[in-house]
């Protein structure tokens, strides 16, 4: 258990504010004070400055914030583990964004139930933003997370790179033989994924590289699931950029196609994530390394005629 001063100091730097910190604690906010001030002469640093009237970080409180947030969710392992009695199943918690679910999910569980050992599963399926929330904390040990994520707080292997491709139904007006200019494109329904999520992130990025953004298309539509957004497709109600993995069986059953876009050549890197000096690495290497393997067998059964 953390000494109470850095619980105060942690969730200061949620709130950002000594009033809403002291009403989330159940504290006067002198008492907040005092602790952060305790920490301060404890560590011989400044944790806090106020930039244009907002209570910021120092470089030496993003620092603690990050070791503190580390030995937290390495507590909460502790604290799991300990708990749970060795003699059953192996506990495995992890979480993995919309797109990675789409297409390598179920084998991957799949693999997990068929070790020799018995396990128990949990998985959240989230947006990059809730994920790297989740590790945080703690409640999850790895995450699967395609596209851009804060790297200099955690550990991650890349695991291969995935492409953005403009995909329109089979049925669509849109000639799949022609380049188009993106400029082109704006008059139809574009369908997209919602903030926070690693593919609009990515989209964004690919618009902007362009000077175009989302709202530039004449209508938009926002959708948080691909079951959805590929239906939508499927009906010939829009394009939509999204990885190549999520929509290679629609492609492949001749139900969407593939369009091609000047100057749009992106792709992503698909990693696993945790956290930095995680007490459990090795555990953690093990568990990359079977889902290396996974990725292996699924590229090679595909390419296998």
């Amino acid at each position: 258990m953390l000494d109470y001063r850095y619980q105060t100091f942690m969730v200061l730097c949620d709130k950002k504010n000594y009033t809403q910190t002291a009403k989330a604690l159940f504290i006067t906010q002198p008492a907040v004070s005092q602790h952060i001030q305790w920490l301060e002469k404890k560590h011989g640093i400044s944790l806090f400055e106020y930039r244009h009237r907002k209570l910021s970080l120092t470089k030496k409180g993003e620092e603690l914030y990050r070791y503190v947030t580390e030995l937290q969710a390495n507590i909460v392992k502790i604290e799991h583990e300990l708990v749970h009695d060795s003699s059953k199943k192996q506990q495995i918690r992890f979480a993995t964004t919309l797109s990675i679910q789409e297409y390598l999910l179920p084998q991957l569980i799949e693999k997990m139930l068929l070790q020799e050992q018995a396990v128990a599963v949990s998985c959240a399926v989230e947006n990059t933003e809730r994920i790297l929330q989740l590790l945080t904390q703690g409640k999850i040990d790895f995450a699967l997370i395609e596209g851009n994520f804060p790297k200099e707080f955690f550990s991650y292997i890349e695991l291969g790179q995935q492409p953005l491709v403009m995909v329109a139904a089979q049925e669509s007006t849109l000639d799949a033989r022609k380049t188009y200019l993106l400029s082109e494109l704006l008059a139809e329904n574009f369908i997209t994924r919602e903030k926070g999520s690693g593919t609009r992130k990515l989209v964004d990025m690919v618009l902007s590289e362009q000077n175009f953004e989302v709202a530039d298309f004449a209508q938009c539509v926002t959708v948080n699931h691909f079951h959805t957004i590929k239906y939508l497709l499927k009906e010939n109600r829009g394009i939509s950029f999204l990885y190549e993995a999520v929509v290679k069986e629609e492609i492949r059953q001749k139900q969407l196609k593939k369009i091609k876009v000047l100057h749009v050549h992106s792709a992503h890197q698909f990693a696993f994530v945790y956290l930095k000096d995680s007490l459990f690495e090795t555990e953690l290497m093990q568990m990359a390394e079977q889902v290396q393997n996974l990725l292996q067998y699924i590229e090679k059964r595909e390419t296998t005629p």
